[in-house]
């Protein structure tokens, strides 16, 4: 640290044994290190006589300021410039949508905003074709699992049937009756088997059904209220514009409420 000095530190200084070159320095910039000070104080021949704080109580530390200003900024290249602002647009993008917070649950493990759309997101396609990766597992997990519960149904009934038919009929005694057992479980089992494959079958028929009619349906939109706001001065009689056309609107409507009476 530097320290301004006054006439008792000057005097100090000149006559110190310290370098010339030193004594210049410090006596041209008019400014002073602690080691420089210690230094010239040692070499001081009278130094015993005053303490060093004496001295000190002369020095007052200076404390410079970072002025950034002055510093040559780093010209920016215009491929940095364009991804800052991509960057910049795809955050106010999903602030805004985070905003909105619509279907953010159902789509959150693949990445997709709460709107579930992409306008700023390069790899666009990527992610549909992930979306529609993920749906396509799903859709096979779901038939697997109808696969397998079908299959549990029928060997369920089957076992029945060979239980049921050895137990209760009796055949399990009989020469024949092992014959007769297995024929009546594949009979129950594919009477099952058809009955289950018929009820998926029409679930599906009934899902893809809903499906079509969700589609087709038209979303019928209507103008309750019309507010015009204009400035405290009005922008070339817009609201008067507006004034004048429902008047004839509401001219027109009458006419015809009158031409409908005069006609009954």
């Amino acid at each position: 640290m530097n320290y301004k000095f006054g006439e008792k530190v000057k005097a100090l200084v000149e006559a110190s044994g310290i370098e010339k070159s030193d004594k210049d320095a410090i006596l041209g910039l008019k400014r002073i290190t602690y080691e420089e000070f210690y230094q010239a104080y040692k070499m001081h021949k009278d130094y015993q006589k005053k303490s060093i704080m004496y001295y000190m109580s002369d020095m007052k530390p200076i404390f410079d300021l970072y002025d950034d200003s002055k510093m040559e900024k780093e010209v920016k290249s215009e491929g940095y410039v364009k991804l800052m602002n991509q960057l910049r647009s795809e955050e106010k993008e999903r602030e805004y949508r985070t905003l909105l917070k619509r279907n953010t649950t159902k789509m959150a493990s693949v990445g997709v905003d709460g709107i579930g759309s992409y306008t700023f997101i390069k790899d666009r396609e990527n992610t549909e074709s992930h979306v529609d990766g993920i749906n396509a597992v799903k859709e096979i997990k779901h038939q697997l699992t109808t696969i397998v519960n079908i299959m549990i149904t029928v060997l369920s009934v089957g076992y029945a049937v060979w239980y049921w038919s050895g137990s209760s009929m009796g055949l399990s005694e009989s020469s024949n009756g092992n014959g007769i057992r297995i024929l009546m479980s594949l009979v129950g089992s594919l009477l099952v088997l058809v009955a289950e494959v018929v009820v998926f079958g029409g679930y599906l028929r009934k899902v893809e059904e809903a499906r079509d009619k969700e589609k087709k349906v038209v979303e019928n939109r209507k103008v309750v209220e019309t507010i015009v706001i204009t400035g405290k001065s009005g922008k070339k009689g817009t609201t008067g514009e507006i004034k004048s056309i429902m008047k004839n609107v509401n001219s027109k409507k009458e006419r015809a409420k009158s031409k409908k009476k005069a006609i009954k």
